[in-house]
């Protein structure tokens, strides 16, 4: 990657980073356990512990994102930075830019 790139990287990064810890606040919220002592009836309890169950799985899924992106922004200067984690082939700038995690060629992604 050039230096251009590498900035850009970081820059898109960094505001990724950003949102992705407002959305984790949020979904930390969303997630909380439903007091039993509240008062709601059976179908609103069930629709409150359905949309509790998929903000657990989009928190997981902010969690593991965030993750991966200080992983990659902690390698940038890594020699093999660009290298697709399974042929070893060199990933394009482009993808890497829109796909902030992406570790992988287009090939192999989608094999």
């Amino acid at each position: 990657m050039s230096p251009e790139e590498k900035e850009e990287f970081r820059h898109r990064a960094a505001e990724e980073i950003a949102r992705l810890e407002l959305t984790i606040a949020s979904l930390e919220n969303d997630t909380q356990p439903i007091a039993p002592d509240v008062s709601l009836g059976r179908l609103t309890r069930m629709d409150a512990i359905q949309n509790k169950s998929v903000a657990e799985a989009n928190l997981n899924a902010a969690r593991n994102r965030l993750q991966r992106i200080k992983q990659r922004l902690d390698q940038l200067d890594s020699p093999d930075f660009q290298q697709c984690s399974v042929c070893r082939d060199e990933v394009p700038a482009a993808r890497i830019l829109y796909l902030l995690d992406a570790q992988t060629c287009l090939d192999c992604a989608t094999n």
